[in-house]
């Protein structure tokens, strides 16, 4: 399984240097001095993936001897939660995943950083309108999406239009920049007029391809007549029709903390015989007033302006 990874901007400043010397020599790094480190190295200009390889961290055991705690399935995840973890510890915040927050060198705004990994623009949040560094950032990801992505493809499928469906040669973990899939693409990206930088998720394929039906339900959760915490988007695609199989239901995807979609089993376990949370269908406009509460609850105000928080479903 492949993770895209963002590309790296040449050097090693002080902050990193100090950090990739604590875990080379497995010292003891402090909860303070690990999250002003970190939050020095990413306001100087370095990405997590380029602090974890500097650090060395690839697994669990990298982490040994020098943090508490990390999880994830790469370097930059188990820097980030292990970054996490130290500022819940030190401030004693009630929050599972606690922003992790630096202000920017060239605009002067306090960022917070919604991921280890994903576009600037998508995971970076608090920028000043404008910021060069955001900007530049994002550019270079751009670039390097469009060298990078074309090496994982097996062969591509006929254009419908400006839209083509291609094989990959192995999964791949990523973000959708349609619809804000976070997870594994299995089988397949989609373009749209040949650009890699912008490649989506296979449900998106279905909602432009102009021969799939897709139909769309939400559904809030909730316990008992407390507010709604999580909102669910379920698509069903008429290509999910096999012969001698039958209708391949959707299991539905979860708005999460983390401002992303994923994988939730919650209508499966309502199918068969009831979830412990109350589950119930709405409308596509109450699913983005929930969406956007989590947004104002959690993050900056630009954060609620991510295409898949400000609609629930792409239009």
């Amino acid at each position: 399984m492949i993770t895209i990874r963002q590309p790296r901007l040449p050097g090693m400043d002080k902050p990193v240097a100090e950090l990739a010397a604590c875990f080379q020599s497995k010292s003891r790094l402090p909860d303070q001095d690990l999250i002003q480190l970190t939050a020095a190295a990413r306001a100087a200009g370095s990405r997590w993936d380029a602090i974890a390889a500097a650090c060395g961290i690839q697994n669990y055991q990298d982490l040994a001897g020098v943090v508490d705690w990390g999880t994830g399935e790469t370097g930059a995840d188990l820097l980030f939660s292990a970054t996490q973890h130290a500022v819940k510890q030190l401030t004693g915040s009630q929050r599972r995943y606690p922003p992790l927050t630096w202000r920017c060198s060239v605009c002067g705004q306090q960022v917070t950083d919604r991921a280890a990994s994903g576009r600037p623009v998508h995971v970076e949040h608090g920028h000043a309108p404008g910021c060069a560094r955001l900007a530049r950032d994002q550019a270079a990801d751009d670039d390097w999406r469009r060298e990078q992505i074309p090496r994982l493809i097996l062969h591509s499928e006929p254009a419908v239009g400006p839209l083509q469906r291609h094989w990959l040669r192995e999964r791949i973990e990523d973000d959708c920049p349609r619809c804000g899939w976070h997870g594994y693409f299995h089988h397949y990206f989609a373009t749209v007029d040949e650009d890699w930088a912008a490649a989506i998720c296979d449900d998106c394929y279905a909602d432009l391809h102009p021969g799939v039906t897709v139909t769309v339900k939400f559904f809030s959760v909730r316990f008992g007549n407390g507010e709604p915490f999580v909102v669910i988007r379920q698509r069903d695609r008429s290509d999910h029709d096999y012969p001698d199989i039958g209708h391949f239901p959707d299991t539905g995807q979860q708005m999460t903390w983390q401002l992303w979609w994923e994988h939730t089993s919650k209508l499966v376990e309502e199918a068969h015989g009831g979830a412990d949370e109350d589950i119930a269908e709405i409308s596509r406009a109450e699913a983005e007033q929930i969406t956007a509460r989590l947004a104002a609850r959690n993050w900056p105000p630009d954060a609620a302006r991510l295409p898949w928080v400000a609609s629930a479903y792409p239009r």
